[in-house]
């Protein structure tokens, strides 16, 4: 081959390069693809609601926190007192007494009135058991699904409530005596019958005066404790106690840093902090009433799965939220105004309390 021919085919080897290089780099990278476009077969409402930072495929071995927001469901009060409603139909239905299927019978409005005390002493389903119930964080009825690195330092604590209580024998002897009360027996009589066996349990005369004039001290105000202590120096036994007083509601705080790599990535990023920013906030539905903010429900994975180990959480709602656009302390931005570092401050609060059964129900990781 000659010279020329040479420097030919060199000339027609570097502009196929050339052409090749622009092509591929004209084409995003995988799992790079602008946000909100129909890609994989997906309309554009169902891309638009899947929100991921950062834009790097997913594998087996990733963990990674999902998030999935969801409208709030309030409570079905009609469950609660349908039993009403089946009374009022039954006394409706007496106005035909030429069908004896529409007879009223008091046994049956009774039977009915019973299923309603029952219904209601079994409590308002809570709010987590509704979201499983009707699937309000299945795919067809979410509103979002954000996918987001685990932040550092993630911890999660459970607490409960103790109180310190006492019942002194005086508290002690009255609630005797109201319980005589409820079983028939005369107020006096009731009232008698408790100071005798207290009297009863103390030997000493001073003391037994003593607790006489404590027991009057209730009617003209003062202290019995008082009294019974100028008395005798001493004072009631308090019983005192540590007694279970109630439960809590656990928070999660999270810090997640954004530092967007292309513009597809920056896109993203403001479309996750602008999903947070409308599901935090009600909504107006009327003049009259406003309705609840979106819930979440939080979730630590790994591939596909539940995270192996990290703690499950219930619906929570998201009560506070701030963004810090110049998160290394300078502020600078890309040529679209896209700031270059980004800190998104999360804190979600769950809706209901945990309990023992709860646990039972959880099959990986460390349980709530």
């Amino acid at each position: 081959m000659s010279r020329d021919e040479k420097l030919a085919a060199n000339i027609r080897r570097a502009t196929s390069t050339r052409s090749r290089s622009k092509s591929v780099s004209s084409r995003p990278a995988r799992g790079l693809n602008t946000p909100g476009t129909a890609a994989g077969g997906k309309s554009q409402g169902a891309r638009d609601k899947i929100l991921r930072y950062p834009l790097d495929r997913i594998d087996n071995t990733t963990d990674y926190l999902s998030i999935t927001v969801a409208e709030f469901k309030p409570a079905r009060l009609e469950r609660l007192l349908d039993n009403i409603g089946t009374i009022k139909q039954q006394v409706k239905n007496q106005a035909n007494p030429s069908d004896p299927g529409t007879t009223v019978t008091r046994a049956g409005v009774q039977n009915n009135a019973e299923q309603l005390g029952r219904n209601i002493l079994s409590g308002v389903p809570q709010i987590s058991n509704r979201l499983a119930d009707n699937g309000a964080f299945n795919r067809k009825n979410a509103q979002y699904y954000i996918t987001l690195p685990i932040p550092n330092g993630i911890t999660d604590a459970n607490s409960v409530n103790w109180g310190e209580d006492s019942l002194n024998p005086l508290q002690a002897a009255g609630i005797n005596a109201i319980n005589s009360v409820a079983g028939g027996q005369s107020i006096p009589d009731a009232l008698t019958g408790a100071a005798s066996e207290l009297l009863k349990q103390v030997g000493d005369a001073n003391v037994q005066k003593a607790i006489l004039a404590g027991i009057a001290g209730y009617g003209v105000g003062a202290s019995p404790q008082a009294l019974i202590s100028r008395a005798t120096g001493q004072v009631l036994n308090p019983n005192l106690e540590l007694l279970f007083s109630g439960v809590n509601l656990r928070s999660f705080s999270f810090a997640f840093d954004f530092a967007p790599r292309s513009y597809a990535e920056g896109q993203m990023v403001l479309r996750i902090i602008s999903a947070f920013k409308k599901s935090i906030v009600p909504k107006q539905q009327s003049g009259i009433l406003i309705g609840a903010p979106s819930v979440f429900q939080l979730q630590y994975k790994q591939g596909q799965h539940a995270h192996p180990f990290l703690n499950s959480f219930k619906p929570c709602a998201l009560v506070n939220m701030s963004v810090n656009y110049t998160g290394s302390g300078t502020y600078a931005t890309y040529a679209d105004g896209t700031p270059v570092h980004m800190q998104l401050q999360l804190q979600f609060k769950e809706l209901n309390p945990i309990y023992g059964e709860d646990y039972d129900q959880i099959t990986s990781g460390v349980g709530y």
